[in-house]
């Protein structure tokens, strides 16, 4: 990253743990493990406590998933206001955004859609910067596979 770049605010980048590269200048995973991922920096801090955790687990066992996500959304957010530690983790994730770092953020909830990382995207874009999906990108990827690219060669066949 270049100081120019600083300057101005960085992007938060909404990945899949499993599915995208920790391919930032810092990379995050919010969720609570245990699960040693090389390239990303474990940050439980930002996942949801574990109550709000065993409440998803209730909603999803009872057939209530994705139904419940407006008022998962809104527990996740109060917790993310008025627990102090998700709250410094969130003014950190913030502070680093608005220095030009461009920051990952995964977990690996299977529905990207109704996950937490959506809910701190949201909230980081409410603050002015800008929030990129990862599945997005990985679209974009398909596009540019091998089968659609001309191989180039160092030799020249002769015909």
């Amino acid at each position: 990253m270049t100081a120019l770049n600083r300057s101005l605010s960085g992007k938060l980048f909404i990945y899949h743990v499993d599915k995208d590269p920790p391919d930032r200048d810092i990379n995050l995973l919010i969720k609570v493990t245990n699960r040693q991922i090389p390239g990303w920096i474990n940050v439980p801090g930002l996942s949801p406590s574990e109550e709000l955790l065993k409440q998803l687990e209730k909603w999803q066992w009872d057939s209530k998933w994705p139904r419940m996500w407006p008022k998962y959304k809104k527990l996740y957010k109060h917790e993310l206001i008025k627990i102090p530690l998700k709250n410094l983790h969130l003014r950190h994730l913030l502070k680093r955004l608005n220095q030009g770092f461009d920051v990952a953020v995964a977990c690996d909830c299977g529905d990207e859609q109704h996950c937490h990382k959506q809910i701190i995207g949201e909230w980081i874009n409410q603050q002015g910067i800008p929030v990129v999906q990862g599945k997005e990108i990985r679209k974009e990827r398909k596009k540019i596979s091998p089968s659609n690219i001309e191989q180039l060669t160092l030799l020249e066949v002769e015909h």
